[in-house]
């Protein structure tokens, strides 16, 4: 059996500027603006036995949107923004113990700002900071018995534009792919153990400029789980 639906709404908000972003001593900045957003989504849900799968199209303008500066460590206003993309979710069961889950999100925009080079004109970027045109998230599961279930994982991230310095232009960061694995083991309703690795190949990338990511991690934890849960 097959069902589907199709969806679409739209949207639009005031964002008021949190006392932090306002009155905090080192970041705030008591000038800001409220921020205004349209929004418009429309897509696609479709569910079968072993798929279930959604697409959706969005649409985003924001008047005076608040963001943080990483170069004066301070909360400001940008003009406008403009961003529209794709995602893609889904989940596929081939069989009863195997289940791979996937989504690719597509992004594209423009934002109008300060030159950041030279602090005083409106400029036009054809790109969003820290924002890639594309990333994809996937996970392989398997529930080997009743006990043991052992997953892997993967992050893929295009390259992006960051803040380079004060005055200076933006700059590219890499793209970057890095890899997980989960394990758990139940010894019975109450007990378990299970470990979390992240970066396993302790992949070197950068989501701020300046800021290195996750490097390598295990988490290795056991855990009784609460009595009311089944």
């Amino acid at each position: 059996k097959t069902a589907y639906e199709i969806y679409q709404c739209d949207w639009s908000s005031d964002v008021c500027s949190s006392d932090l972003q306002l009155f905090d001593k080192y970041a705030g900045n008591s000038y800001l603006k409220a921020e205004k957003s349209l929004n418009y989504e429309t897509g696609l849900h479709l569910i079968k036995e072993k798929l279930n799968l959604r697409l959706i199209y969005f649409n985003r303008i924001i008047d005076n949107g608040i963001d943080y500066n990483y170069v004066n460590n301070k909360y400001f206003n940008f003009i406008n923004q403009k961003v529209h993309g794709l995602e893609v979710e889904g989940i596929y069961k081939p069989t009863k113990d195997l289940i791979l889950n996937t989504n690719y999100t597509f992004i594209s925009g423009q934002e109008t700002s300060q030159n950041r080079v030279t602090n005083k004109e409106m400029l036009t970027y054809n790109y969003l900071l820290r924002r890639p045109n594309n990333s994809f998230n996937l996970s392989l599961g398997y529930q080997f018995n009743k006990k043991l279930f052992i997953s892997i994982n993967n992050k893929s991230v295009s390259r992006r534009y960051d803040i380079g310095g004060y005055k200076k232009i933006d700059i590219i960061l890499n793209s970057y792919s890095i890899f997980g694995i989960y394990g758990e083991y139940k010894f019975h309703k109450k007990d378990k153990i299970f470990i979390d690795g992240q970066n396993i190949f302790n992949t070197k990338f950068f989501d701020v400029y300046g800021y290195n990511s996750i490097p390598f991690l295990l988490d290795r934890k056991s855990t009784r789980l609460n009595s009311s849960h089944t």
